[in-house]
């Protein structure tokens, strides 16, 4: 795998927690909008609507018509996806020197830049990017021993991070 591959995956690795977040609100969201909220729902948490009709069975209909059901299966299937990824690039990720762990973690998670990472570790700035550089190597050759190194790579390649 190449060195500009592997920068990709872990800049992927470095938002898949934002974008787990992102889909467990939005799921969130659906719930508490198609499901728990029924209009007007007296203290005995019967509806008393002013209008005639079944308030849940419409809020069930209504769900169903707008895909809700389907959308959250979506999001479960996302979120699984995304949880998978992220411990497959842990695993290599933790298979790599410690100081260049340290330095991929600062650079990809915490999103620090060149210049805080050489003063948090008390180093020289050309030495950080040259570990950062050999932290990519190694993580790119234990990515190579990941089975579904091209599917991560794919999803890393069209992410939004």
């Amino acid at each position: 795998m190449k060195q500009s591959d592997a920068k990709t995956i872990m800049e992927y690795y470095g938002g898949i927690g934002e974008m787990i977040w992102l889909l467990k609100c939005e799921k969130e969201d659906l719930e508490s909008t198609n499901y728990n909220q029924l209009g007007a729902v007296a203290a005995d948490g019967m509806p008393h609507a002013t209008s005639p009709g079944k308030p849940v069975e419409n809020k069930a209909l209504d769900a169903a018509e707008k895909g809700v059901g389907e959308r959250l299966r979506e999001i479960a299937d996302k979120v699984q996806i995304l949880e998978g990824d992220a411990a497959a690039i842990r695993s290599c990720l933790d298979g790599v020197n410690s100081r260049y762990k340290r330095i991929l973690s600062m650079r990809y998670l915490h999103r620090y830049s060149w210049g805080r990472i050489a003063v948090k570790i008390e180093t020289p700035e050309s030495t950080v990017r040259d570990w950062h550089r050999r932290g990519l190597n190694t993580m790119a050759s234990a990515l190579d021993h990941v089975d579904m190194t091209q599917e991560i790579l794919g999803r890393a390649s069209r992410a939004r991070v």
